[in-house]
């Protein structure tokens, strides 16, 4: 009796030694499952912001064309003063056209830091 009773408990062992063994596969199923899911989620995440950011960027660059055609027609109003010789208009149109290049200037370096950024993701 005592022969059938350990042969049981063997049997008994052997089975939920698998059944373990299956209950870890199934685990590390569903984990992989979960990371290959989250990952995915990630990188679309990732590709909807870089869209957002390139967009951005270009949006800068959009808004600097402003900025180069009122510096473009700040140097002519300077020429044009300098030519009536009106000092106070000279000094105007002069501080425009610095504030229009630097403005413009700002932007395409923001926009190229935007862009820069993006090529690290």
């Amino acid at each position: 009796m005592y022969n059938e009773y350990f042969e049981k408990l063997e049997n008994l062992k052997g089975k939920e030694l698998k059944n373990t063994e299956l209950k870890a596969e199934k685990i590390e199923l569903a984990l992989i499952d979960d990371i290959e899911k989250l990952l995915d989620k990630g990188l679309a995440e990732k590709r909807k912001n870089e869209k957002v950011i390139r967009s951005a960027a270009n949006n800068l660059r959009e808004g600097s064309r402003f900025l180069a055609d009122a510096a473009s027609k700040a140097q002519k109003a300077v020429k044009a003063a300098k030519e009536l010789g009106a000092k106070e208009a000279i000094t105007l149109f002069t501080v425009r056209l610095k504030e229009a290049q630097d403005f413009e200037d700002d932007m395409l370096k923001a926009s190229n830091k935007v862009l820069d950024a993006i090529e690290v993701l």
